[in-house]
Order: C-alpha cells, then structure tokens, then sequence
C-alpha cells in the first residue's frame, strides 16, 4: 500500500511540475506577444468586441478606432490595418499614411533599424505582380510602384519595371537604377565583404550591390570575375584580363584566357601560347598581381622551343609541338615521339611513342618503344610499369586502385559506424530493460493492493 501511495504521489508531481512548466512557456510566449504588440511610445493593440484598435495607455486615448479585423505592428513607425481583406498603413498619430491605397497582401521586412527605410510592401491585387513599395524617410513617405518585386537577400530586392531590372536596398535605395535586361547577383569572395551583380544591357559590366559603384565599366561582351581585383573580358571575340581601375593586365587580343586553377592562367592565340600566375606576395591591399612564367612557348621556323622572361632560347627551336601542363612541364613532340621537359627546359624522359596528362593521378600515361603504357611523375621518375598495351586497360586498373583505396576506407567507416550502432542498441536495451522493471514494479505493487 505504500508503494502504491508512493508512485501515485510521484506521478501527481510530475504532471503537476509539467503543467506547471506549460503554463510558465504559455504566459511568457503571451508577454512576448503583447510586447511585440506594444510600441515604446506607449501605443498597444487591443481586442473590443472582436474588433481590434490601437491605444495610448499612458493617455487613455483611442489613436485608431476599433474597427479592424486585424492590426500588426510596423516596426515602431505605425501600423497595417485590415478590414474586408484589404489593407490601409495609419502612422503612431493615427493619421492614414496610404491614403488612396489599400492591399490584398502586404509585407513588412524585419530588423530594419535605418532610415530611411521601407515600412511596407504592398500588393494591390491578389492576382497581380504589382507592388506599391512606402520609403520612410524622417516624416516623410515616399511611393515607388514597381511591376514585380523579388527578393534577393534580406537587404536587397530585385525589381521590375518596362522590361527593366535594377536593385532596391531595404533602405528604400535603389543600388542599381532600374535600366538593365539582366543582373546576375554573384556571390562575394571568401574573405570579402563587397556584392556584386552581373549587369547587361547591350553591354555587360559588373556593379557594387551596397553602394551602386561600377566596378567593371558597362561596355564589354562578357565579363567574368577571375579575383576581386581582376577580372576576364570580352570584347569583339577576343579575350584579356583588366583590373579594378580598367588597365588591361593582359591585352584584350586574345582566343583564349583560361583560368586553370586558382593561380594558374593559360593565354592562347593561334602562334602565341603562354602561362601567367597570380602573385600573391603583394603586400599592397586589395591589389592582385601577375607574375608572368619565367618560360614562355615560342616559334621559330615553323618549330617550337622555350624561352625565359627575357626571350632568351632554354632549347633549340626543334620540336613539332609543345604544351605546358599544370604540373609545370612540357610535353614536347619531334619527329613523332615525346618527351618531357622540366623547367630548365631539358629533356627528363626517354624518347616515348605518347605522352598524356592524366587528371586523376596527376601524373602522366606514357606508351613505350615496345608499345607497353606505364606511369610517369612530373620528374620524369616511371612510377608505375605495367606490360599492359591496351592504355583504356591501364585507366581501368588505375581506376580500379582509386576505388579499392575508397572501398577500404568505406569498410573502416562502417566499422566504426557498426560499433557506434552497437553502442547505440545497448544504451536503448538498458533503456527497455528500465521501463520493463518498473512497469513490473507497479504491477505487483497494484496486485499487493487487490489482496489487501
């Protein structure tokens, strides 16, 4: 029987101690509420009748009558009042801001502290894109009527109007005016603080989201951001790389600028190949630099050769062909067979009937005099020979080893997921085993009860 009276006791208290937690989450998500609902000027919203009005507490005095299904707060600027689904804005004096305009949707951007600033966002008809944007500025309201609104981050919003884009700030700002076919809003750089957006009329430039500045003028065909302080255009089917004030690093002549890796820029034309790295021993803030490669590719009598930063010859011009590779060699060819070279530009590697690179081990297919394919490092050292003539063969094996280093990997992380599991399942049997004794517990103690 004590048992009995002792586990009723305890269940008693942890409902009343949960009811009890209830009610305090309950009455502090109320307050919050009722504060949200509450200006610092003292203004409330309350319910009369099942209509809904606004007060001065302090004055005991009615600021907007109790007419309105519904009213929500407007940062501490006024308020949005709804009656027979359409909206109207009065200000804290309960005076009617949107005086010839009422809505069928509004929205009101949060954590807006600024001012000038936008109060609301609203939406005429239910099923039109229009909006009527107010643009609170001291005590003034300014009206901006747009075709469609979009949001593009919590600060910005792209807008629509003639077939025209631009930007607005929350703020009230329009960024970028309201002039553009296109804007591509792009994402800022690790590090940086600056957005940017692709803009095209006619012409492509690239423009500061938060204060309007052009950064990259409006007048080229293409413009794409290499860092934030150089950038790859377009102009008349030709390629070259400018920098923030629009000196042209690399002149805008040629087929191909290619960005090979974040350090690594490839510049071609039809007899003109050579490499350029971004230097980043500069100490000067935001500046970017280019070191151009110590070795260039160059032609001679209808033959290729690699020359230094002063066009100094490192070989003889006698090769067919030669290309540089992001592993800093050369592949080099002569009378049909290949070679590598290194940066001195001698040959580091026998004679070979193919050269590739090969993406996935970042070294180098090579096929032999005897037709057999092996693997090769940037120094020229064979890492790997196999007597495989088939080179689809030797990518399969090579592939075939990346997946076996994968799947051994995979069988330890289940391993280790597995234990993890198995841990798991004890804690839940522990867990069981708990319960199931203290639902036993009281079934005995209830049979006690019953014979009593």
């Amino acid at each position: 029987m004590k048992n009995c009276c002792f586990i009723l006791f305890f269940l008693f208290f942890s409902s009343y101690s949960f009811s009890l937690d209830l009610y305090e989450k309950d009455k502090e998500k109320k307050e919050k509420k009722e504060k949200k609902r509450t200006h610092s000027t003292g203004l409330s919203i309350k319910k009369q009748k099942g209509k809904y009005g606004v007060i001065d507490e302090k004055k005991q005095q009615i600021i907007i009558p109790f007419l309105f299904d519904k009213i929500e707060p407007i940062h501490e600027d006024g308020f949005a009042t709804m009656k027979e689904k359409k909206w109207t804005i009065y200000d804290t004096r309960g005076e009617l801001i949107s005086s010839s305009y009422s809505f069928a949707h509004i929205n009101i951007p949060s954590n807006v502290d600024s001012d000038p600033k936008i109060l609301i966002i609203g939406k005429p008809y239910k099923n039109s894109t229009a909006v009527t944007v107010f643009i609170k500025n001291g005590q003034d309201i300014e009206i901006k009527n747009y075709e469609k609104i979009l949001s593009v981050n919590p600060q910005y919003y792209s807008v629509y109007n003639n077939g025209k884009t631009g930007t607005l700030s929350i703020e009230g700002k329009e960024t970028i005016p309201v002039i553009y076919k296109y804007i591509t809003y792009l994402k800022s750089s690790k590090g940086e603080d600056t957005y940017k957006a692709k803009v095209t009329n006619e012409y492509t430039g690239i423009i500061n989201v938060y204060t309007g500045e052009i950064i990259v003028s409006v007048e080229w065909e293409d413009v794409q951001i290499l860092t934030s302080h150089l950038f790859k255009v377009l102009r008349k089917g030709k390629w070259g790389i400018i920098d923030r004030e629009g000196k042209e690093v690399i002149p805008v002549q040629y087929k191909q600028v290619d960005l090979l890796s974040p350090r690594f820029i490839r510049v071609k034309n039809d007899a003109e190949l050579f490499f350029v790295t971004l230097d980043s021993s500069s100490k000067k803030q935001n500046s970017d630099s280019l070191a151009f490669d110590a070795l260039s590719i160059a032609q001679q009598n209808m033959k290729y050769g690699i020359t230094d930063a002063n066009q100094t010859p490192l070989t003889a011009f006698r090769y067919d062909y030669i290309t540089k590779t992001p592993q800093q060699v050369f592949i080099a060819t002569r009378n049909k067979k290949y070679f590598l070279l290194n940066s001195e530009g001698k040959e580091i590697t026998p004679e070979y009937k193919s050269i590739e690179y090969n993406e996935l081990t970042q070294n180098f297919l090579v096929q032999n005099l005897k037709n057999k394919w092996c693997l090769v490092n940037f120094q020229g050292e064979q890492i790997l020979e196999t007597k495989l003539s088939d080179k689809d063969k030797l990518f399969e094996e090579l592939m075939d080893r990346t997946y076996q280093s994968s799947t051994q990997k995979s069988k330890r992380n289940r391993v280790n997921i597995g234990e993890v599991f198995e841990s798991v399942l004890v804690g839940i049997g522990a867990f069981l085993w708990v319960i199931i004794n203290a639902a036993l517990y009281l079934i005995v103690s209830l049979t006690e009860l019953d014979y009593m």
